[in-house]
C-alpha cells in the first residue's frame, strides 16, 4: 500500500471481493497491487477494502467514501459492482433513499426524484470504475464497446482509469419499487392452510 502523503496524488479505493470468480480474484488482486507499486507509486495513493460477506461491498464503499476516497474501483464481478453502486448511492443520498422508502406509490417516487434532481443535489465528486474479474462480467461488456481482451493488461487498465478521471460519464441507475404489499391476513391464512396441508400429509 502506498502511503505517500503528496496532495497531488490521486486517491483510489479498491473494493476487492476475493471470493469472486471462485477465489481467483484474490490472486488477481495480488497482481494488481504489484503493478500499482511498480508503475504507479508516484501517481496513485491507494487503499484496498476487502469484502468478506454478502452486502459487505455496500459497507466497505461507505467506509471508503467516509475515508475521503473519491475514486472507487470495484474489483470483482457483476454482483460486486452492484453492491458498490448501491453503496455509493446510499452513502451520498441517504435523505433521498429515506424519502423513497417512505412512499407507497410509484407516482410519488417519481415526483421525489424529479424534484431532487432539479434542486442541484446531484453530487459529481465520487466516481466509480471497475476491474472486471468475475465470471460473466456483463456490466463491463455492456459499457465497453469493441472490447479487445489482449490490450487490457493490468497496467493498461489502470492507465485507462487514471487517464480518464476527468472525463467520467454519468450513467443511469435503476430503482425497483414494490407496488403492492401482500395483505398480512392473507399471508396468515395461507400459512395456516399450508400447515394444515402438511399435517395431513
Amino acid at each position: 500500500m502506498n502511503n505517500n502523503s503528496d496532495e497531488l496524488m490521486i486517491k483510489f479505493a479498491f473494493i476487492v471481493n476475493p471470493a469472486s470468480a471462485g477465489g481467483k480474484t484474490a490472486e488477481f488482486w495480488n497482481e494488481i497491487e504489484k503493478v500499482l507499486e511498480r508503475d504507479f507509486k508516484e501517481k496513485i495513493n491507494y487503499k484496498p477494502f476487502f469484502t468478506t460477506k454478502p452486502k459487505d461491498g455496500i459497507a466497505q464503499t461507505k467506509n471508503a467514501i467516509l475515508d475521503d476516497y473519491s475514486y472507487i474501483i470495484s474489483v470483482g464481478g457483476d454482483g460486486t459492482h452492484n453492491e458498490i453502486a448501491n453503496g455509493i448511492i446510499s452513502t451520498l443520498y441517504p435523505d433521498l433513499i429515506e424519502l423513497i422508502e417512505s412512499c407507497n406509490d410509484t407516482d410519488s417516487v417519481q415526483d421525489i426524484i424529479a424534484n431532487y434532481s432539479s434542486s442541484n443535489n446531484i453530487r459529481k465528486d465520487i466516481s466509480m470504475s471497475i476491474f472486471p474479474t468475475g465470471t460473466g462480467n456483463d456490466f463491463r461488456r455492456t459499457l465497453v464497446e469493441n472490447l479487445n481482451e489482449k490490450n487490457h493488461t493490468i497496467k493498461n487498465w489502470i492507465s485507462k482509469i487514471y487517464n480518464n478521471i476527468s472525463t467520467s460519464k454519468m450513467i443511469d441507475i435503476g430503482l425497483v419499487i414494490p407496488t403492492k404489499v401482500p395483505d398480512e391476513d392473507n399471508n396468515n391464512n395461507n400459512n395456516n392452510n399450508n400447515n394444515d396441508h402438511n399435517e395431513i400429509e
